[in-house]
């Protein structure tokens, strides 16, 4: 699949087709198959009709990621397990008091200097 991405966001996981064409390079002929449960997870497949060799030939994009979580070609796949959706603390995008802005030094291409 030279110059696209198996993974991607689908806006509506119901209707992924549109997305699906948006991440790749190449003409997808998109099919939605149903519904499936993956991992425990409630997914919607799709297959490419056109797919061919390492073409991405099916996805399954989580229903609640709005995420491809697994894609399959004739040769090999890979899927995303044991998804854990939690709450994240704040602090853990605090930036600590000591980093400080950089700007680049003027006249000079060998870094930067605090601001």
């Amino acid at each position: 699949m030279a110059g696209s991405s198996q993974y991607f966001r689908a806006e509506n996981p119901a209707d992924a087709c549109a997305d699906w064409q948006r991440a790749t390079d190449r003409k997808v002929e998109c099919e939605k198959v149903g519904e499936e449960v993956l991992n425990g997870r409630h997914t919607v497949k799709y297959l490419d009709k056109n797919a061919t060799g390492v073409d991405t030939a099916a996805i399954w994009v989580d229903a609640d990621l709005k995420f491809v979580v697994k894609w399959e070609t004739s040769t090999n796949g890979a899927e995303l397990r044991e998804i854990k959706e939690e709450t994240l603390s704040s602090d853990m995008f605090v930036v600590p008091d000591e980093y400080k802005p950089m700007r680049p030094q003027k006249g000079s291409s060998k870094g930067f200097t605090p601001h």
